[in-house]
């Protein structure tokens, strides 16, 4: 049986930090970078700060929804299932696992040749480039590979699965552009350990997508999640570094078919380091957005005329392949030809 989230996280986020004391940072092992450090040095600090804010404040600006903000704070950077943070430190943590191993390792899985693997994840056909698989169990496990100078990382491990393709900036010696798609909930209502706050359904508790990329040298930040209990049922926010643009709107699905409280959409622009302070979003908007926003509601599309790439409409119906189930299963890491264990 698998341990609950909250406990999964902690002790991933223990590991970590014990792998820190020793000789090699965090995947410095394999050679391969974290994940975590470069999105959190990219990651407005309007938006991890904690802070209150009211829809009644006004600022110099047409774009006054507040509400929007704080709910992002609450979801995705306060303690819970979809804590930003804590996804990408539960990836950073296996690699910690993998790097601690690494020095007694006989593996030679980084000398293979790189396997691509092409998977369709939120409607879009991304390809992944491995060496080495890894399993952390019977249920969960990762694969692994270099390309160059990009690292590829896909990870299917208690609730969540991910795809992260993590590059070096030109010049840098520590800077990273981090891509990122993640799902959480995959264990609602499968696993009697998610049962007791969640009930034994899907959707009794946070069940979504999240595609994420950041460049830490830019401070570039952009995000788009869909999900039910996570608070939108869309949502995309991008950030230059110095100004934020959000745009959203909430949802949730009542007895796992009918979206219920569909707000109308809310939008912001603000300061990166202080939301409540007006930003200058005259090229910073929808129109600007570098990849599709995710949407779970696809019926409420016409409520979004969209100006840019307009959405990928996701599925979420608790099957087993809808948008949350992206990629290999657990049992299918070992069987790509050519990725041996490490």
């Amino acid at each position: 049986m698998n341990m609950p989230l909250a406990l999964r996280l902690s002790a991933f986020v223990s590991l970590s930090l014990l792998a820190a004391c020793g000789k090699k940072s965090t995947g410095s092992g394999i050679g391969a970078p974290s994940v975590e450090p470069p999105v959190a040095k990219a990651t407005p600090s309007g938006l991890s700060t904690v802070a209150l804010f009211l829809s009644t404040q006004s600022v110099a600006s047409t774009m006054t929804d507040f509400t929007i903000i704080g709910e992002l704070q609450d979801r995705f950077y306060k303690t819970g299932p979809t804590n930003i943070s804590n996804l990408l430190k539960t990836i950073d943590s296996r690699l910690a696992e993998i790097n601690s191993r690494a020095e007694t390792s006989t593996s030679t899985c980084l000398s293979n040749a790189v396997v691509e693997d092409t998977v369709t994840i939120f409607g879009e056909s991304v390809v992944g480039k491995f060496q080495c698989y890894d399993a952390f169990s019977t249920t969960g496990g990762m694969m692994f590979g270099k390309d160059g100078t990009d690292w590829y990382l896909y990870t299917n491990d208690g609730q969540m699965r991910s795809f992260v393709k993590v590059s070096p900036v030109s010049g840098s010696t520590d800077d990273y552009v981090v891509d990122a798609r993640m799902s959480v909930g995959q264990l609602n209502g499968v696993d009697s350990s998610t049962q007791g706050a969640c009930g034994a359904t899907w959707y009794g508790c946070s069940y979504g997508v999240i595609r994420l990329v950041a460049n830490s040298a830019t401070k570039s930040f952009e995000m788009s999640t869909a999900g039910t209990g996570t608070g939108f049922s869309t949502v995309h926010l991008k950030s230059d570094g110095t100004n934020l643009y959000a745009k959203g709107r909430d949802g949730n699905l009542a007895g796992g078919t009918t979206w219920s409280n569909v707000s109308g959409l809310s939008e912001i622009c603000g300061l990166a380091s202080d939301t409540a302070t007006a930003g200058d979003c005259t090229t910073l908007n929808e129109s600007n957005f570098t990849f599709k926003t995710l949407n779970a509601d696809p019926a409420s599309d016409d409520a979004w005329t969209h100006t840019g790439l307009g959405f990928a409409d996701v599925t979420l119906d608790g099957s087993a392949t809808d948008a949350v189930h992206f990629g290999r299963s657990a049992a299918e890491l070992s069987t790509l030809a050519g990725v041996t264990a490490f």
